[in-house]
């Protein structure tokens, strides 16, 4: 790949390998405004190397996403896969086990975490892996290092998209 045009290069990333992931989660890839209808082939081209696979499974000890008052470091791309949100329940006092709610159930074509990774915050709620989870990464690090410095008018957007979505 590196030794091919780029233009060439953009075409594998966008339109053959990544495309169907930039197509379902476009509200996040290409913020638009009512404003501004285009989108920035070079933010997406970059976009593509922090994407990472990752996978979570049903079992205890590999369901539990993320936890409350964790340090978040990566949003989630929900490819296939039920992800559940919430919170602890104390159903028989500090010593027993702890249970736990969820308020919200997302499915596939849903992406978590995007609040906490673009304002650097703690996970307020536990995400747990409800049905086998197939999914892609993007670290809170890529984008606040790589990403967001080099394209403010997108990170801005996409920021606002946050908010909003979290709110």
């Amino acid at each position: 790949l590196s030794q091919c045009p780029k233009q060439i290069k953009y075409h594998i990333l966008l339109h053959y390998l990544f495309d169907d992931i930039i197509f379902r989660f476009r509200t996040f890839f290409i913020p638009r405004s009512q404003t501004d209808q285009t989108y920035d082939e070079n933010f997406l081209f970059e976009i593509c190397f922090g994407l990472k696979p990752a996978k979570y499974d049903t079992s205890n000890e590999d369901r539990l996403i993320l936890d409350a008052e964790d340090e978040v470091t990566d949003m989630y791309f929900i490819m296939e896969g039920k992800v559940g949100i919430g919170y602890y329940l104390m159903t028989k006092g500090l010593s027993q086990d702890e249970s736990h709610h969820f308020g919200i159930k997302l499915e596939k074509h849903s992406f978590i975490c995007d609040y906490y990774v673009c304002f650097n915050k703690k996970s307020e709620f536990i995400y747990m892996a409800i049905s086998k989870i197939n999914a892609y990464a993007l670290s809170k690090k890529f984008l606040q290092e790589d990403i967001f410095p080099k394209y403010p008018q997108i990170a801005n957007k996409i920021k606002q998209g946050s908010e909003h979505r979290y709110m």
